[in-house]
């Protein structure tokens, strides 16, 4: 890192330099010059010598360079070309003094070297010094700000790409499951039960339709019923699994519409930013025409398992209720 300090002594504004208690000749002020650092001391003469330094110093936070000021006020002394600076306490800085030349044995701030040389040079000089730090610390920040907008720009499309494929790969694996989400189980299980329950109903017609029945046929005829109802009542399982599913297949679905909304969002952010816009934009298409495709196929499956479900549920009931009726005919009839 390079460096720029300036150092001024100036007794007063309207000399050019002066000489201390008839002493020592000083000049205006004393420059030492790296880059980042700028030191500006001002001698005071009043009831005793005084040393006002103001320190410019570039640092840097979150990546952009900043000027930073501050002040110290020290006390001084002067023996021939020695100068001592002292503040409160014990602590004092050492230097060489003549009208060309400062040369402080003691650095004074963070990154001065010991026995730096300053060189003498009037107050208008380090002005002009001061001000150049600043339009070269300002043009810098400015440059800084510009290649971290492009970094910030850069990170941010190429998060939102990242997110892109990543939704792309969870909508074709949800919507996959979904496709995967079928009633034909329970649909299959419904008509099974109602055609043995059709099955055993013609058993229950048979015995009711004989002329005689003896206890054993009646029992075996109660039997029947009996049977049929365990089928009737087992059919509300078949029920609860289809709504099981169907919970399963609305958050799904809430899902999917969800990443397709956020899909659409980031598609804006990036698809101007895509080295591949062309392609991209056709699997874009592609996986919201898939996912579409899974959510109306889901509900029309939903659809059409529920009524088939619901339609046997009702035959099973009316088959198991006519079975129970010729039961109860037939045990007044022949009084069992």
């Amino acid at each position: 890192m390079i460096l720029l300090i300036v150092l001024v002594v100036v007794a007063g504004l309207a000399f050019a330099g002066f000489r201390l208690f008839g002493a020592t000749d000083l000049a205006e002020g004393y420059l030492y010059e790296e880059e980042n650092l700028l030191l500006y001391a001002k001698v005071t003469q009043a009831e005793e010598i005084g040393v006002e330094i103001t320190e410019w110093r570039v640092v840097t936070e979150k990546g952009i360079p900043v000027l930073k000021t501050r002040e110290e006020s020290y006390k001084a002394t002067v023996d021939e070309h020695q100068l001592t600076l002292r503040q409160e306490g014990e602590k004092t800085w050492n230097a060489s003094v003549t009208k060309e030349e400062l040369i402080l044995h003691d650095p004074v701030t963070e990154g001065l070297a010991a026995d730096s040389k300053w060189q003498a040079s009037d107050l208008a000089g380090f002005e002009s010094k001061r001000k150049a730090l600043e339009e070269r610390v300002q043009q810098q920040a400015e440059q800084k700000k510009k290649e971290q907008a492009i970094e910030e720009e850069r990170v941010r499309i190429a998060e939102a790409g990242d997110k892109f494929k990543r939704l792309k790969a969870d909508l074709q694996e949800n919507s996959e499951y979904l496709d995967a989400t079928q009633f034909s189980d329970e649909t299959s299980v419904a008509e099974n039960q109602l055609a043995h329950m059709q099955s055993l109903l013609e058993e229950v017609r048979m015995y009711a339709e004989q002329t005689s029945m003896n206890r054993m046929e009646f029992e075996v005829m109660q039997a029947t019923v009996d049977s049929m109802k365990v089928i009737r009542d087992g059919a509300g399982t078949i029920q609860e699994n289809i709504d099981r599913k169907k919970t399963g297949m609305v958050n799904l679905t809430e899902i999917l519409e969800a990443d397709v909304a956020e899909l659409d969002k980031i598609w804006e952010q990036v698809i101007s930013q895509l080295p591949d816009a062309k392609s991209q934009e056709e699997e874009y298409k592609k996986v919201k025409e898939t996912v579409a495709a899974s959510i109306a196929q889901a509900k029309e499956r939903l659809a059409a398992g529920e009524q088939t479900v619901a339609k046997t549920k009702q035959d099973i009931e009316a088959l198991y209720g006519n079975a129970a009726a010729m039961l109860q005919q037939a045990k007044a009839k022949y009084q069992f």
